[in-house]
């Protein structure tokens, strides 16, 4: 969890800082959910009480709508990159840079890993 200045660092080390109303809050739940022996990751923004800043609630429709553009292109056999260029160009269409990854890749780490270790 990162809240405030460090929202952009939810995995550092844990703080007594006290949050305060009007602050954007980010949640990472890595590897928390199994689905079939597969560990889902999900993220997920708010922010306490009211935004303070209407800027921020229009970032923040940008990153859902340009989710649903990736969203809805995704199907059997299409590439992780396709899916990728279809949520970037909605976002450089918004008026924003280049984006950070879409999604989170699968393979061999210890979010993928088995009972069996593999």
């Amino acid at each position: 969890m990162a809240s405030g200045k460090e929202i952009i660092k939810p995995h550092h080390r844990a703080s007594t800082k006290i949050m305060k109303t009007g602050e954007p809050v980010f949640l990472c739940f890595c590897g928390m959910t199994n689905f079939h022996r597969f560990k889902l990751a999900f993220d997920s923004t708010f922010w306490i009480g009211e935004i303070p800043n209407p800027r921020h609630a229009e970032f923040y429709e940008v990153a859902v709508e340009s989710q649903r553009a990736a969203l809805e292109f995704l199907w059997p056999r299409v590439k992780a990159e396709d899916v990728h260029i279809a949520y970037s160009q909605f976002i450089k269409q918004a008026g924003f840079d280049y984006p950070f990854r879409c999604g989170r890749g699968t393979g061999c780490s210890f979010l993928e890993k088995t009972k069996a270790g593999h």
